[in-house]
């Protein structure tokens, strides 16, 4: 290791190479005759020059460090103390924005979900790409792309924040004398039609472990498992999401129903005498609605929607008919409120999913959890058969 004076030699009060000791001074203390002798220190993740047995928050001369013969830019200076190198890290934080603007390529939509300033988010993202000296992403009209670096530090990002979530899950797990907490997501159909069950069945057979059931729409809950504020979801016709795995679990047919004085003496109906009717169905993001237009569209069927939402009361007066699962209308239909027929030619179904994050989760290596997720979907199928079928 070689200390380089970063300034000009003036004569005798100038750098002496290769010696370690630094004798640069101000023109006002040039006559003092004592050599300034520093040591190399590591303070706060910097490689520092010290002076011996002097006080640190003062400012003094400027020294850079030559490595295996290569100048390293000095960054600061103080008094007795040279800061030779500082270490940089990327920070978690950066790698968390990072893979959310890769994920939806768009830099305002990330800062959104994010819930950060788009220029805070901007400023992350540039010191990223400064401490791998490397750039990143490729800003152009359509959005945001990256870069083949930027591509291999998504696979990593993706492992290193997996990795992460994992390791604090398990050491939160570790705590002693806690009581295991399984955090269950689930739709309004199955809260509806389970009720109790959902947390009659742990307290018998997981006394140790808590059940708590979040109930909420699609979308919420699939933000809570990325985010891990939920452990596992039963959500209906998911499709792929980032980061999570989804295994379908049971199928359930789509049923014409009206009131039950138009009852008809057909068990079932076809699906294109069925769009023959009003309909009252859901807002057009909603599952149902989704699933009976693409099959009109696919037929090149025209859908008459009478009502945008699934009034239970205007069915029950005869003024329009739904399409929609036995589960959401079985109370009404064991009470003579409601007549429900299968659609066939062709059959209409929704796939319940169980959804959970690809990284581990450690409340789900619990095999009596394993045990009492499977015995839900056993009670949820004993209550709408003979309209739906386990699939694993």
């Amino acid at each position: 290791m070689r200390l380089v004076c970063g300034r000009p030699n003036r004569g005798s009060g100038g750098h002496r190479p290769g010696t370690g000791t630094c004798h640069c001074q101000s023109e006002k203390r040039r006559s003092r005759p004592d050599r300034h002798d520093y040591s190399i220190h590591r303070l706060n993740n910097r490689l520092t020059l010290v002076k011996k047995g002097a006080c640190v928050k003062r400012y003094a001369c400027a020294v850079v460090l030559a490595k295996r013969g290569e100048l390293i830019p000095q960054v600061r200076t103080r008094s007795n103390v040279v800061t030779l190198w500082e270490e940089r890290h990327i920070n978690f934080r950066q790698l968390t924005y990072f893979r959310k603007v890769v994920e939806l390529g768009n830099m305002t939509a990330a800062a959104e979900t994010l819930n950060v300033a788009q220029p805070a988010l901007g400023s992350q993202i540039k010191q990223l790409e400064g401490e791998l000296g490397i750039e990143l992403l490729v800003r152009h009209s359509r959005g945001i792309t990256p870069t083949p670096a930027g591509r291999l530090l998504y696979t990593h990002a993706q492992h290193i924040l997996d990795d992460v979530a994992t390791a604090a899950n398990e050491v939160r797990a570790l705590k002693a004398a806690k009581r295991i907490e399984l955090r269950l997501g689930v739709g309004r159909t199955m809260s509806k039609l389970l009720g109790q069950d959902l947390l009659a069945d742990a307290d018998q057979t997981m006394p140790d472990v808590t059940v708590r059931v979040v109930e909420e729409g699609p979308p919420t809950l699939l933000h809570a498992l990325e985010a891990g504020e939920v452990d596992v979801a039963f959500l209906n016709n998911v499709g792929e999401w980032s980061g999570l795995k989804r295994t379908a679990v049971l199928e359930e047919d789509l049923l014409f129903v009206t009131a039950s004085s138009q009852a008809a003496q057909e068990e079932s109906i076809e699906f294109t005498e069925a769009l023959q009717y009003d309909l009252a169905i859901g807002g057009e993001r909603g599952v149902l609605r989704h699933i009976v237009e693409s099959e009109a569209r696919r037929l090149s069927l025209d859908v008459r929607i009478a009502h945008e939402v699934h009034s239970i009361d205007s069915i029950a007066s005869g003024a329009a008919a739904m399409i929609m699962p036995y589960s959401l209308i079985a109370k009404e239909v064991r009470e003579g409120t409601l007549a429900a027929r299968r659609i066939i030619k062709p059959a209409l179904t929704r796939t319940l999913y169980m959804v959970r994050r690809h990284s581990e989760v450690p409340v789900l290596d619990d095999q009596r959890v394993i045990d009492h997720l499977q015995r839900l979907m056993d009670v949820y199928l004993s209550l709408v058969k003979p309209w739906a079928r386990l699939l694993s």
